[in-house]
């Protein structure tokens, strides 16, 4: 199964933001790598925490914190939702695709 563009735009954005810090001499080499395993290692712990478990035990209390992230009512007020739950891409391709349409076409909706 491929990646959807807007999980390749991230990885892009990703490269794209490290490698300039090291050839401006901002950073060394030593601490953009330590940047990407911290980033690697928190990314994977906020996954585990917040998506995998969850998901997995949803009556452990994680997933129990969960559910009442997204249906507390400061949470249907901003309609907050887990696009993942319903969606393979979250939803963002379709929403992508929309707005690519109006870039397209210059701004205006098309009914």
């Amino acid at each position: 199964m491929g990646y959807s563009p807007a999980v390749k735009a991230d990885r892009l954005y990703c490269l794209a933001m490290h490698t300039p810090r090291y050839a401006l001499g901002y950073h060394s080499a030593s601490q953009v790598l330590g940047g990407v395993g911290a980033g690697v290692v928190f990314g994977t712990i906020f996954y585990t925490l917040a998506e995998l478990v969850p998901t997995r035990r949803p009556r452990s209390f994680l997933g129990t914190v969960r559910m009442w992230i997204l249906t507390n009512e400061v949470s249907t007020w901003f309609r907050l939702r887990d696009g993942w739950l319903i969606w393979d891409d979250a939803g963002r391709e379709t929403e992508w695709q929309a707005w690519r349409a109006l870039a397209v076409t210059g701004g205006t909706k098309s009914e």
